[in-house]
C-alpha cells in the first residue's frame, strides 16, 4: 500500500560462508522504497508436518493496449 519494505526483523549480517554472487536479492535493513527496485516478493512457509511451501511474485509487466471497460449492470430492488 505504501510501497515500502520494512526491515529485516533478526537479519544482522549474513553468513560468511554462503555465497551471495549473482544472488539478485535485497535483504533490507532500514526501511526500502519499494518504487526503486523490481517488484518481486517471496513467501515460504514451513508446516509441522513436513509440507513447504514457497511463492515468488513478480509485478507483471505494462502492455500497449489499455484494457477494456467493463460493463457494469445495476440492480434494482423493487418491492411489491
Amino acid at each position: 500500500q505504501r510501497r515500502m519494505v520494512p526491515p529485516s526483523l533478526w537479519l544482522k549480517d549474513l553468513n560468511p560462508n554462503i555465497d551471495t554472487t549473482g544472488f539478485e536479492a535485497l535483504m533490507p535493513s532500514e526501511m526500502l522504497d519499494w518504487r526503486r527496485v523490481t517488484h518481486k516478493a517471496s513467501v515460504s512457509s514451513f508446516g509441522f508436518s513436513g509440507t513447504n511451501a514457497h511463492a515468488i511474485a513478480e509485478a507483471a509487466t505494462p502492455t500497449e493496449e489499455a484494457p477494456k471497460p467493463r460493463i457494469v449492470a445495476t440492480y434494482r430492488r423493487r418491492f411489491l
